[in-house]
């Protein structure tokens, strides 16, 4: 197997174009733990309430203590992140067939085609498909936000926003990481 992560993998000779520290995290032989602090954001509607507690999403906070493993297994990588006591997962592989060329996120029984785009001295994540029960979303219905990875004063930093058509936030985290 190769073992370059799915990232480099999928980005190609653009994974070279991304900020040191932002390579780093997704380098093939970086896999491991990662500690850091973070900001939540939770919406405060009915419907992004229930999404954020369907995908396990952690509560509203300043200043979490936030550990991320990354675990490689065969074809996937498997991201555990635990905000101060609360965790949730995913797992992250290569898209086939209507997913090609995306990153696929799978919380439980949701899946997101995510496109890797590097531009602005970062590395912006966008929804482009999404299915539960491997039944497809309309476009209309994807989830919406600005999402990126950067470099902030040499660490690794992340800023995930996810909103949902008619339900407006379910969750923004954002904050940095370090190598353990």
């Amino acid at each position: 197997m190769n073992a370059a992560s799915l990232h480099a993998r999928l980005l190609g000779a653009a994974f070279n174009n991304l900020p040191p520290a932002v390579r780093d995290l997704h380098d093939g032989a970086a896999r491991g733990t990662f500690r850091g602090v973070a900001k939540v954001e939770r919406g405060a509607g009915l419907i992004a309430r229930l999404a954020a507690w369907l995908f396990g999403f952690p509560a509203a906070g300043e200043s979490i203590p936030i550990e991320l493993v990354i675990e490689a297994s065969g074809e996937r990588e498997i991201w555990r992140r635990d905000f101060g006591g609360q965790r949730f997962e995913s797992e992250l592989t290569l898209g086939r067939g209507r997913n090609d060329r995306l990153l696929v996120e799978r919380f439980g029984a949701a899946r997101v085609g995510l496109a890797l785009i590097v531009e602005e001295n970062r590395l912006r994540i966008i929804p482009r498909r999404m299915s539960v029960f491997g039944v497809p979303f309309p476009s209309a219905l994807l989830p919406r936000g600005e999402s990126f990875e950067s470099e902030v004063d040499g660490r690794f930093s992340f800023d995930v926003e996810i909103d949902l058509p008619l339900a407006g936030l379910v969750v923004r985290y954002q904050g940095w990481l370090a190598g353990v």
